[in-house]
C-alpha cells in the first residue's frame, strides 16, 4: 500500500497562528471606528478562533484601557451589528463574531429559514444608521455610546425622521455647540413635524425663520422696543403673517398708529390689525355681525356684489383679495374632497368586483410591513416589499382596464395635479393655480358663512 498522508505541524503556541478578517469589516466599519475599539476587536477575533476566555482585566492592561472602555467597544460593535452579547446569569457575557459576508451576500432562502436566521436577518446592518453614526462621530469627536446609537435608532424608526434630515440635525447642533444625542433628536424630530424630509427642506425652513426673525427686528425698531422678542411675542406676530396674511408694511402701517402712546403694546397692533382682517372678510364669530346690512357674495346661493364692494375686495392683478387662512382652509376642503370621492370609488369598486378588495388588502399589508419595519428590516427585505407593491399597482391597472375603467380610475383627483390643491409645487414655488383658487375660496367662504 502507497498512500501517502499528509499532515501540518500545529502549533502549540496561539500567538504563532494568523487571524483572519473579512475586507468587508475591514473597509466598511474599521475605518470609521475608534482605535481602541478596532484593537478589542481583533484581540477578541484572535482569542475566539481559539476558544479562549478572555479576563478583562489582564486584557485591559494588554491593550492600556480600561475594562469599562473594553465594554464600551463591545457596546459599538454591537450597535452596529457585527457581534452579538450572550449573557450569563452572573452578568458575564459571550461575543459571538457574526459573518458580514454571509450577512450582505449570504444564500437568501437559508436566511428567511429558522429562528436563528430570522435573529441574524433582523441584525442586518442599517447602512443609513451607520452612516449617521459615522456623521455624529465625526461631528463630536468621539465614539457613540450604543445607547446614543439607540437613540438614533428609535427616532429614525418610531418618529419617521428621514436619514438625510437627521444627518443635517447633527451637522447643525454640532456647528452651534450641542452634541447630545437628545438635543439632537429633538431638533430632528421638530424639523420633520414641519415637513421636512430632505436637507433643502431643512434650508428652506431656516432661511423662512431667519426672514421671520429680521421681521421681527423691524417690528420691534418701529416701536421702539429695547428687549428681546420672547416666544409670545413671536406667536402674535406670526399670526398677522400666516394667519392674516400681512406683509410687513402693512404691519408697520399698524405699528406707526402706536406713535404718541405712553406704554406702545403689541396688543394694540394686535387689535388693530384682526380688526381690520375681520372687516375684510376673514373668519370670524363677528363676521355676520359685520355684515348686518345684508350683503351677500357672488356665489351661487346669494346675490350680486356692489360695484364697492368688487373694488375693495380685488387686487391690483385683478383677483379676489383673500386671507392667507381662507384660501388654505379652502386649499383644505378640496384636498379632503378629493380623497372622499376617491374613497367612494374605491368602496363601489369593491362592491361590484370583490377581487378589488383583496388587491386593497394585499395593498394595506405591504404598507403596514413597510411602516413597521421602518429602521429596522433589512434593505433586501424592503427592496422586495417595494418591488411587490409596485407589481400589485401594475396589476390593478391591467384589471381596471380590461373593465372598461382608466388607469388612472383610482387615484386621487385633485383639482390641480401640479401642486395637488396645496398652492405651493414641490421646489416651494407658489403655483399658478393660487389666483384661481383664491376667487374660488372668496365666494367659498361667502356661501358658507350664509347657511
Amino acid at each position: 500500500m502507497n498512500n501517502t498522508e499528509f499532515v501540518i505541524e500545529q502549533n502549540k503556541d496561539v500567538y504563532l497562528f494568523s487571524t483572519e478578517v473579512e475586507n468587508l469589516m475591514i473597509n466598511e466599519f474599521f475605518t470609521s471606528a475608534n482605535g481602541d475599539y478596532v484593537k478589542v476587536y481583533l484581540l477578541g477575533l484572535m482569542r475566539a478562533k481559539h476558544g479562549i476566555v478572555e479576563d478583562r482585566s489582564k486584557t485591559a492592561n494588554v491593550l492600556g484601557i480600561t475594562p469599562d472602555e473594553i465594554d464600551a467597544a463591545w457596546d459599538y460593535w454591537e450597535s452596529v451589528g457585527v457581534i452579538r452579547r450572550d449573557y450569563m446569569p452572573d452578568d458575564s457575557y459571550r461575543v459571538v463574531f457574526l459573518s458580514q459576508i454571509s450577512r450582505f451576500y449570504g444564500n437568501k432562502k437559508s436566511r428567511s429559514s429558522g429562528s436563528e436566521s430570522e435573529e441574524q436577518d433582523s441584525r442586518l446592518v442599517n447602512l443609513d444608521l451607520k452612516h449617521l453614526y459615522d456623521t455624529y462621530e465625526s461631528a463630536s469627536g468621539r465614539s457613540i455610546p450604543s445607547s446614543d446609537a439607540r437613540k438614533i435608532a428609535d427616532t429614525i424608526g418610531t418618529f419617521g425622521v428621514s436619514p438625510e434630515v437627521y444627518a443635517y440635525a447633527i451637522k447643525y447642533s454640532s456647528d452651534n455647540g450641542h452634541n447630545d444625542v437628545r438635543y439632537i433628536n429633538k431638533v430632528a424630530i421638530n424639523w420633520h413635524k414641519e415637513g421636512c424630509n430632505t436637507e433643502a427642506d431643512v434650508k428652506a425652513l431656516l432661511d423662512k425663520d431667519a426672514k421671520r426673525r429680521y421681521l421681527y427686528g423691524r417690528i420691534f425698531k418701529e416701536i421702539g422696543f429695547n428687549r428681546q422678542w420672547n416666544s409670545g411675542d413671536c406667536e402674535m406676530m406670526d399670526r398677522w403673517f400666516d394667519k392674516f396674511g400681512y406683509n410687513i408694511e402693512e404691519v408697520l402701517e399698524a405699528v406707526k398708529l402706536t406713535a404718541g402712546k405712553r406704554e406702545p403694546s403689541l396688543r394694540y397692533v394686535d387689535a388693530v390689525l384682526e380688526n381690520k382682517y375681520r372687516k375684510a372678510g376673514g373668519i370670524e364669530p363677528s363676521y355676520k355681525a359685520n355684515n348686518q346690512n345684508g350683503a351677500q357674495g357672488p356665489g351661487p346661493a346669494g346675490g350680486k356684489s356692489t360695484q364697492a364692494e368688487k373694488a375693495r375686495n380685488t387686487n391690483s392683478e385683478g383677483s379676489v383679495n383673500v386671507s392667507k387662512r381662507v384660501l388654505e382652509e379652502y386649499y383644505k376642503y378640496l384636498r379632503e374632497k378629493a380623497i372622499h370621492d376617491q374613497k367612494e370609488k374605491q368602496q363601489k369598486l369593491e362592491t361590484e368586483m370583490p377581487v378589488m378588495q383583496k388587491f386593497a388588502s394585499i395593498e394595506a399589508d405591504i404598507k403596514e410591513k413597510l411602516l413597521a419595519g421602518l429602521g429596522s428590516i433589512g434593505k433586501e427585505k424592503r427592496t422586495e416589499l417595494l418591488q411587490r407593491q409596485k407589481e400589485l399597482i401594475e396589476q390593478k391597472k391591467e384589471f381596471l382596464a380590461v373593465n372598461g375603467y382608466p388607469e388612472d380610475y383610482l387615484e386621487v383627483k385633485y383639482k390641480c395635479p401640479i401642486c395637488k390643491d396645496h398652492g405651493i409645487m414641490d421646489d416651494g414655488m407658489r403655483c399658478s393655480c393660487v389666483k384661481e383658487r383664491a376667487d374660488e375660496a372668496y365666494r367659498w367662504n361667502k356661501d358658507r358663512q350664509t347657511k
